[in-house]
């Protein structure tokens, strides 16, 4: 049971800092870092407001935010126990998650600039 505290601890207070980083940059109006240095959108661009628009149930301007919005509790669930369940199942699962997340981005970004909703 300790080992589970120790490798747990880590990853909870990298989850805060996240959500603390979240709310910082709610509050000085600066959305995205990687795109007020770089002049693009990161591929997280919108996953932020798409979660908050699932959480209101309005399930249609989460998927304008950011289409992957439904794979947050897959990720949080990996990024916490991975440690401590290992399963391949779980690993090809996230795997196509990110592979999801990089056409997204691609798409968003590239193919179809015009559409993406989060510029």
């Amino acid at each position: 049971m300790k080992d589970f505290g120790k490798k747990l601890l880590p990853k909870a207070s990298a989850l805060l800092l996240c959500l603390l980083f979240c709310g910082i940059s709610r509050w000085t109006g600066i959305s995205c870092v990687w795109k007020r240095l770089f002049g693009i959108p990161c591929p997280g661009c919108g996953f932020t407001r798409a979660i908050f628009a699932a959480l209101r149930l309005d399930f249609a301007a989460a998927f304008r935010f950011h289409p992957m919005f439904w794979s947050f509790p897959f990720m949080l669930l990996y990024f916490l126990f991975h440690d401590f369940i290992k399963s391949k199942k779980a690993d090809r699962l996230m795997l196509l998650v990110v592979l999801g997340c990089g056409v997204t981005y691609v798409l968003r970004v590239f193919v179809f600039p015009g559409c993406a909703s989060f510029l």
